[in-house]
């Protein structure tokens, strides 16, 4: 929630983390299933209250802002939204053309006001909360989307960042606090890389 107002990639997270903690049942269900309704006409995400080019004010109204599904999806949003969707095999083949969407806007920057600039790609949350190139790469590899010119892309990254005791340099966006997160952020790379 953002406010007063729902929004898709909030009520994403929260089903990814039940899922990863072993839920599988019918509220999982029906909050993907609602994801599925949420989405725009190009086929990703976006928060409605953006795609009515509204302000932070209209945090508080108390009317329900519904999206204007004809505007186009926001990676940000889209990417964490793909998650639960990634971790259930069931439902991966009804969003991998999202997965598609999302990578073609690998470095991009983002249509709308949150987190719009390309810079975004590169600035790490572990575990994973905003969209960036370590969650993006995650989501693509488990639907099945391996060979796109932006997932090399994103391998380069990581190779020209890689330091000599095997870790990579990153911009720790969130999870500063806690001195090994490299480590972590590390190791969730590599193991994406065993799946190629």
């Amino acid at each position: 929630m953002y406010g007063n107002q729902y929004s898709p990639n909030y009520s994403a997270s929260i089903t990814e983390f039940l899922i990863k903690a072993g839920y599988n049942g019918v509220g999982i269900k029906k909050s993907l299933e609602w994801l599925l309704n949420m989405r725009q006409d190009d086929g990703g995400w976006a928060i409605p209250l953006r795609t009515r080019n509204e302000i932070l004010e209209a945090l508080t109204k108390k009317e329900t802002i519904e999206p204007d599904k004809t505007k186009p999806f926001s990676h940000l949003v889209t990417g964490i939204v793909l998650r639960p969707f990634s971790l259930m095999t069931a439902y991966r083949k009804k969003v991998k053309d999202s997965g598609i969407l999302l990578a073609d806007r690998v470095f991009t920057r983002d249509k709308y006001s949150d987190r719009r600039g390309v810079e975004y790609w590169t600035k790490f949350t572990y575990p994973y909360h905003w969209t960036d190139i370590l969650s993006t790469i995650d989501t693509l590899t488990l639907l099945g989307i391996k060979n796109h010119p932006k997932i090399i892309e994103i391998k380069q990254w990581f190779e020209r960042h890689k330091l000599e005791n095997g870790t990579y340099k990153v911009n720790v966006m969130a999870g500063t606090k806690y001195k090994d997160v490299k480590y972590w952020i590390t190791l969730q790379y590599l193991k994406v890389l065993k799946r190629f």
